[in-house]
């Protein structure tokens, strides 16, 4: 995200630096002054916001970015080419400005909304997958998945907490499972929304694995440890059931479906392969294994190489926080980054998050997703 948000701002400074001298030049100081202002602001607001986590300082210093400074390079872009343009039509300078304010308004209008609202507008997706070899026993099993709430957004403000609540258990899903990232930095943000977070309940209970947010950004291997079961304990405490690299079956008539979990080791930034591999080992063939791992990137290249896990759920990627089409910034980190992937007969979901890290969305929203398993009827397995 860092990476993404330094191009930002070396792309705002070229466009500050075109504008200044081919716009504002014989303008006086304090309309140049006032164009570098944002700049200024959002660059003072990151370091802040890196050194001390301050959560007021990085929405300010994104907020600006969003909002402000990358409307601004659009128009700069559109001025620049209007620049190229006049010497073959003495009109296209003026009529570039134009369409480069006129774009940047609109930027700057969606950006505000993904900001204001876009953030909170919860939606439930419903899927539903088959399988083969899924037990009879279990066919039109629903799961309930929530992912990526980051508690520590939410300021102590528990409305929209509370609608997640209320949507997720009128689904009456037979299990919720939860994919990690409850808080942003720790443990403690999740205090206040506790007796909020045991009112989530499933005939199956709540199951949930640590993402790479649960844990710690800084600190010793035995620091970051600890917090991390530290808030295993708390989750425990509300009733979930916290899998930390282990696994849990329910039974049906005999028949099993075992939800195992995979810790996101954040002091290794890295999902433990071999963890994975020792688990699997212990589970009894003839089981139906659902994965439940924070991050999705291993699946196309440990899940589906070295198991035979025919569901893996998961989150992290937000699905980017913006999305046009099927394009968005989490293409960047992993290529199956929202929704359904197949490799064979082993099948991921990854959920475009409930919740956000920075409160902004456009395009792509926050997600209850409704799990329904299948089993494949012989007839339709032969043709």
């Amino acid at each position: 995200m860092y990476k993404i948000i330094i191009i930002v701002i070396a792309a705002v400074i070229v466009a500050d630096t075109y504008v200044e001298v081919s716009l504002l030049w014989d303008y006086p100081y304090y309309w140049q002054l006032l164009w570098w202002f944002p700049t200024v602001a959002a660059i003072v607001g990151i370091l802040i916001s890196r050194i001390s986590h301050i959560v007021t300082g990085r929405y300010f210093a994104k907020g600006i970015l969003l909002t402000v400074e990358i409307p601004k390079v659009f128009f700069a872009a559109c001025s620049m080419m209007g620049k190229v343009l006049s010497s073959l039509v003495p009109e296209a300078s003026a009529i570039t400005n134009t369409i480069g304010v006129l774009l940047g308004i609109s930027l700057s209008r969606a950006a505000f909304y993904g900001l204001l609202y876009g953030w909170k507008r919860l939606k439930v997706v419903r899927v539903s997958l088959e399988f083969e070899n899924l037990p009879t026993e279990f066919d039109g099993y629903r799961i309930v998945q929530l992912s990526d709430l980051h508690l520590g957004s939410l300021n102590d403000n528990s409305s929209f907490l509370k609608d997640v609540i209320q949507q997720s258990n009128a689904l009456c899903g037979d299990v919720i499972v939860f994919t990690g990232d409850l808080v942003n930095f720790s443990p403690e943000e999740a205090k206040p929304f506790l007796p909020l977070l045991s009112t989530l309940k499933a005939p199956d209970g709540v199951m949930s694995v640590l993402g790479n947010h649960d844990y710690p950004q800084n600190g010793n291997k035995e620091q970051i440890q600890a917090e991390g079961r530290r808030l295993a304990e708390i989750e425990t405490q509300i009733g979930w059931q916290v899998l930390l690299n282990e696994w849990h079956s329910i039974t049906r008539n005999g028949a099993r479906l075992i939800f195992v979990g995979l810790d996101d080791r954040a002091s290794k930034r890295q999902v433990d392969e071999e963890c994975l591999r020792m688990i699997m080992k212990n589970i009894p063939t003839g089981d139906f294994p659902i994965l439940l791992t924070h991050r999705p990137n291993i699946w196309s290249k440990h899940i589906v190489e070295e198991t035979t896990v025919p569901l893996t759920l998961s989150g992290h990627t937000h699905a980017g926080q913006l999305r046009i089409g099927s394009w968005s910034p989490a293409l960047a980190d992993c290529s199956e980054w929202c929704g359904i992937y197949r490799k064979g007969s082993q099948v991921l979901y990854v959920s475009q998050g409930t919740g956000t890290k920075f409160r902004f969305r456009i395009g792509t929203y926050a997600e209850i997703t409704l799990i329904t398993l299948h089993r494949i009827l012989p007839e339709k397995t032969s043709t």
